[in-house]
């Protein structure tokens, strides 16, 4: 029945572009940032708004890759805040960086219908967790990430 895996991929679509109970969603809260504040920091010291969304992306990257199989994929914690790997342009970026974001939207949705409950409790290649960690994980950062984003975004506009 894969009651597990519908859960997840509730989740993922609730956080993203549903009702969260919380607020808005991520796609609605990122589609109505001004784009000419994406790349300011507060103070010159905090990461950017496009930053945390390509790290947010960055990570989920990671979760897709693994639930592909693709075991070899490396991430750097460092590099998953470098927007440029997008889209070296600012004036087309955040544009792209958006769209990055919803086709790994698209792809761990895709992917998560094509595995069942059993998949959750392998164990993830290079860590010490299992797949269902590592997806419950993933929308709790990114959740966590969104929340520095709302914040950044009334502190620039």
């Amino acid at each position: 029945m894969n009651k597990k895996i519908k859960e997840l991929k509730k989740k993922f679509e609730i956080a993203y572009s549903g009702g969260p109970w919380y607020g808005d969603s991520m796609k609605d809260i990122l589609n109505e940032i001004n784009p000419a504040i994406v790349f300011e920091k507060v103070n010159g010291k905090s990461h950017s708004i496009a930053e945390l969304t390509a790290h947010i992306i960055g990570w989920r990257e990671f979760t897709l890759s693994r639930l592909e199989g693709n075991n070899n994929f490396k991430i750097n914690q460092k590099e998953t805040f470098n927007w440029k790997r997008i889209d070296e342009g600012e004036k087309t970026a955040w544009k792209n960086i958006l769209k990055e974001l919803d086709k790994n939207q698209k792809k761990i949705i895709s992917t998560l219908n094509r595995l069942d409950d059993d998949f959750l409790n392998n164990k993830v290649a290079g860590r010490r967790y299992r797949a269902e960690f590592m997806l419950e994980g993933t929308i709790q950062h990114d959740i966590y990430h969104l929340g520095q984003i709302v914040v950044l975004k009334k502190l620039l506009s």
